[in-house]
Parts: C-alpha cells; structure tokens; sequence
C-alpha cells in the first residue's frame, strides 16, 4: 500500500501560515491595546492633576489654565478615541485569528480522519495478507497430511495382508477376499 499522503496538505499549510499571522497581527493590535491604554492613563491622570484657580484670577493665568485645561481634554480625546479604535482593532484581529484557527482545525481534523482510515486500510491488508499466508501453509499441510496416510486422490495398490489404503481407483486386496473357503474357515494352509 502507499504511504499515507494528505491531499490537502498544501491547503494546510497556507492555512497555518494563515492562522500563524492572523496570530502576530492579533499579539500586535494587543500591544496597541495596551500601548494607547498606558498613554489614555497617563493622560487622564494629567487631566486631573491641572491646577485650577479658584475665586478671581488674573486674566493672563485665567487664559494660561484654560489653554493648558483645553490642550490637556483634547489630548485626553484622542488618547480615548486612539484607545477606543486600539480596541474595535484588537476585537476584528481576534476575529479574524479564531476564523482561521478554525480553519486549521477542521483541516487536522479532517488529516487525522484520513489518516486513520488509511491506518484501518493497511490494517485490513495486512490481515487479509496474513490470511492468505495461513491459509497457504494449513492447504499445503493439508496436502501433505493427506499424501502420507494415503487419503489423496491417488491409486492405493494394496498387495498382500489386507493392508491395501487408499481412496482413489485402487485395487486393495487381501489373502482372505482371494482365496478359497479353506482359508477364510481357517482350514486350509
């Protein structure tokens, strides 16, 4: 029997290589996940820390708060929003990883499927093969046997003493069949 070829193998192996950088691109969109969540922290807690006057302040440190107070909330949006599409990344990345995962599976799946019939096939050869070996050796034992206490199909010639064996068209003869009364009653001789 051939050895077990998978016919698909080559459809395998773009699908690992498939699944393999689906993986780096999910481990990648993580580390932007995380990246843009270190920096969403680092922003918010800037945000809260501003100093803020309270009661009447000059006009000049009015405008420099409200100016630090306005670039601080408009980096602390785009710190969210970056986070934000970070993560509607990181959920397609994963998406997209788990639908070719599952392809590779269902392929293996399918691989070992076959490879377990073959499995059985050589199996089945191999006992059938075996059989007939057997089979072989007790037909020829058989033969043998048979040739050896005369119960083939040969011609049994038996002279003499009544020990004429054989099946076949043989002509077994003793003393007593051919000669006369006298000696069948023991008379005679």
């Amino acid at each position: 029997m051939r050895p077990y070829r998978f016919r698909l193998e080559s459809l395998l192996r773009l699908r690992r290589a498939q699944e393999q950088a689906a993986r780096y691109a999910l481990a990648a969109a993580n580390a932007a996940v995380r990246s843009t969540g270190s920096v969403l922290a680092y922003r918010q807690a800037a945000y809260e820390v501003l100093p803020r006057s309270s009661g009447s302040v000059p006009m000049d440190d009015f405008r420099r708060e409200e100016t630090e107070s306005v670039l601080a909330a408009q980096s602390l949006l785009g710190a969210r929003s970056r986070y934000m599409r970070a993560v509607e990344e990181s959920s397609r990345r994963q998406e997209a990883w788990m639908r070719s995962r599952m392809a590779v599976t269902v392929l293996d799946r399918l691989d070992a499927r076959r490879r377990s019939e073959h499995r059985l096939e050589e199996q089945r050869e191999e006992t059938k093969a075996t059989d007939d070996v057997v089979g072989a050796r007790l037909v020829g034992k058989a033969v043998a046997l048979g040739n050896a206490h005369g119960n083939g199909n040969g011609n049994g010639n038996g002279n003499g003493n009544g020990n004429g064996n054989g099946n076949g068209n043989g002509n077994g003869s003793s003393d007593l069949h051919n000669h006369p009364a006298s000696y069948r009653s023991g008379t005679g001789r």
